[in-house]
């Protein structure tokens, strides 16, 4: 096992969880009534970050300090296990509908071109896409971060860093259950912009402070 190995199955994983998530949260719209989408679309990501930042952190170093492979073993049969379950999802959450037989495929530069032009289009749209790539884009700068933080300035064991990713999942899976009522009480832009807001507030504060517990 060497670094560019590591790296290059990190790689697959990270492009294959993009076509994941997108067709995950895609399908909700046809499994769910629309009143009921915020509430579900709640409820995966609040069962997401349990999974990801909660439970699978302190199992998967439970696993690790019993045999390095465990974790890995554990990871690929739980996506079997998924595959099979998405195979039961009712037929309709998966159609997509067919251009006519007679009409001429676009090439695929066009049909790339196609999703910025239509969302320029869109202002609204446009302005939610690049808030939320904006967004993504500090996320991915900030979790390359903590790990290294954990440890070098607070002093934590490695065990602290699952703590850290448990007291962060404890946050986001509140946030997820409660985004349905914020979303019924108050305006959609509202709670995007405080969101985003109250984001960016908790890691000035970690830069800071340089404590544990301003940290957790």
């Amino acid at each position: 096992m060497t670094v560019p190995l590591i790296a290059a199955t990190a790689f697959v994983l990270g492009a294959a969880e993009t076509f994941r998530d997108t067709a995950g949260h895609s399908v909700l719209p046809r499994l769910v009534e629309e009143a009921q989408l915020e509430r579900a679309n709640g409820r995966l990501i609040g069962t997401e970050i349990v999974g990801n930042e909660f439970l699978g952190p302190l199992i998967g170093a439970l696993l690790f300090a019993t045999a390095m492979f465990l974790p890995l073993a554990v990871d690929a049969s739980a996506l079997v296990v998924a595959v099979i379950l998405v195979l039961t999802l009712p037929r309709a959450a998966s159609t997509v509908a067919a251009p006519p037989a007679r009409e001429e495929r676009p090439r695929l530069l066009t049909e790339l071109l196609g999703g910025p032009r239509r969302l320029l289009g869109h202002p609204r749209l446009a302005v939610v896409t690049c808030a939320a790539s904006a967004i993504a884009f500090a996320d991915a700068a900030w979790w390359s971060v903590p790990v290294v933080h954990s440890g070098s300035v607070l002093g934590l064991p490695e065990a602290g860093f699952g703590l850290l990713l448990a007291a962060g999942a404890v946050g986001g899976t509140a946030g997820a259950a409660c985004a349905a009522r914020l979303a019924g009480r108050f305006p959609p832009h509202l709670v995007l912009s405080s969101s985003a807001l109250l984001c960016g507030l908790p890691a000035v504060a970690v830069a800071a402070s340089g404590t544990t517990a301003v940290t957790a």
